[in-house]
């Protein structure tokens, strides 16, 4: 009988994980989570911390120690064996920090795990719901993917071109003759206009004119008005390219110096007409334009002789004093690159994980559904040292036959603005992809499939 007893002691110890324990706590372990987070895939940490909660009905109830198992498959977990750790009961309140302390951990290894824990008064809890982790690529040989981009000029749009040629350099603010305007001028308004003759052999791509005055006007093109001004902050830029013929053309600008005393006026600007032979022509709002202090009939007008009027005053540069600066720094966003390659999956899938990282910013695709809810991936690092990836199970994006992975790029904080400033391109000029697609067949075969040059 004593023999009895015994063999019947060892197979219930046996059963608990090899620990003799009394039942009945209300105590459940709950909210397991690894490295902070639930069910956390690709994990680098090669001991990661583990934690838990305990709820119970019972006023004061608290933990005194744990046990935790750590299986490679969902079966072992289930059968109680911990082939990967089982720490036994351990004395303690913690269920916090508690760190994996079991077999190496290596790349892509599955970790299914639960907990149980004794309360104040020496009960065992029931196991845990079952949680799990999954390891990333812990080693550079686990990396196989390449760092791809699109490294063509970035493309432009429409017919627009870039506008940063048409600024302010070489630019001078010029008024009327009358002292010293740039200090001090009469408050009123003066007339500006200039004649210009365009080939009609040639054909105009696009003509803006740019321009800023103190305080108010109005800009006309072969007597059509065009716009009015007021300030002279931001400057105006307009498409005037309609409005240009063959042969003479005629701007003219009222500008209106306002205030109840003398104070600083000007006007500055230019013309830049860009035409279809890919040439192009600035033309500077300066001491070349012809000025009156009174409005004259027909003066807007090609065939108006202003041989009478007086040449523009040219003043300081613009963004010298009294104005300054007045010339934004246009933000240069070129179109995002798109990246895609296709595949094909003819067995079938036991799981399927993709690793992704991006030098800027990524948002993956596979066969048209978005990978995760994550944005702004993979996040900002101090480039010159690390790059963070993300790990995501796709398994249910896969279909059999033909499909698609793809990417959207953008420079982010690698390549984009970055602080103050306003200055690009702090660690690198061209953003760059990282994807690496691991599919694993119920048959144990795998396949792999990474950024290339086959994109």
């Amino acid at each position: 009988m004593k023999r009895l007893v015994t063999i019947l002691s060892a197979t219930i110890m046996l059963a608990f994980g090899g620990c003799a324990v009394s039942t009945g706590s209300d105590v459940t372990v709950k909210k397991l989570r690894c490295e902070y987070r639930v069910n956390p895939l690709g994990i680098d940490v090669v001991k990661p911390r583990l934690s838990w909660i305990l709820e119970s009905s019972e006023r004061g109830q608290k933990q005194t120690a744990y046990q935790v198992l750590a299986a490679g498959s969902e079966k072992k977990l289930s059968s109680n064996k911990g082939d990967l750790w089982n720490s036994g009961k351990v004395e303690s309140d913690q269920s916090i920090h508690v760190p994996y302390d079991g077999k190496e951990l290596t790349s892509r290894m599955r970790c299914y795990w639960k907990v149980r824990a004794w309360d104040k008064d020496g009960r065992v809890s029931a196991w845990s719901e079952p949680a799990f982790w999954t390891m990333g690529l812990l080693g550079a040989e686990d990396r196989q993917a390449k760092w791809i981009g699109y490294d063509e000029p970035a493309p432009a749009y429409g017919d627009k071109p870039k506008l940063d040629l048409l600024t302010f350099e070489g630019c001078r603010w010029v008024w009327f003759p009358e002292g010293q305007p740039h200090k001090s001028a009469p408050v009123g308004t003066r007339f500006f206009r200039r004649k210009i003759d365009i080939s009609s052999d040639v054909k105009i791509k696009l003509a803006r004119f740019r321009l800023v005055m103190d305080n108010e006007g109005t800009l006309f093109v072969n007597g059509r008005e065009v716009q009015k001004f007021s300030g002279w902050n931001p400057p105006y830029t307009l498409d005037v390219t309609e409005k240009l013929i063959g042969g003479t053309n005629c701007f003219s600008i009222t500008a209106e110096n306002q205030g109840d005393k003398p104070n600083p006026a000007g006007l500055a600007g230019k013309l830049l007409i860009e035409f279809e032979s890919g040439d192009a022509v600035a033309i500077l709002i300066d001491r070349f334009w012809k000025v009156s202090n009174t409005e004259q009939e027909g003066w807007k007008s090609p065939d108006f002789d202003d041989t009478g009027w007086a040449d523009a005053q040219e003043m300081v540069e613009v963004g010298a004093a009294p104005w300054g600066k007045v010339e934004k720094q246009d933000l240069v966003l070129p179109p995002p690159p798109y990246l895609r390659r296709t595949f094909s999956v003819d067995k079938p899938i036991e799981r399927a994980t993709v690793y992704a990282s991006a030098l800027g910013l990524y948002e993956l695709h596979i066969n048209g559904q978005r990978v995760g809810k994550d944005f702004f991936t993979p996040g900002w690092t101090d480039y010159t040292k690390r790059v963070y990836y993300q790990t995501y199970d796709v398994a249910n994006l896969l279909t059999p036959g033909n499909n698609a992975i793809g990417a959207v790029l953008a420079d982010g904080w690698y390549a984009g603005y970055l602080g103050f400033g306003k200055k690009r391109e702090h660690y690198g000029s061209e953003p760059r992809l990282f994807a690496q697609l691991e599919v694993e067949y119920t048959d144990g075969s795998r396949q792999t499939v990474v950024t290339d040059k086959s994109w």
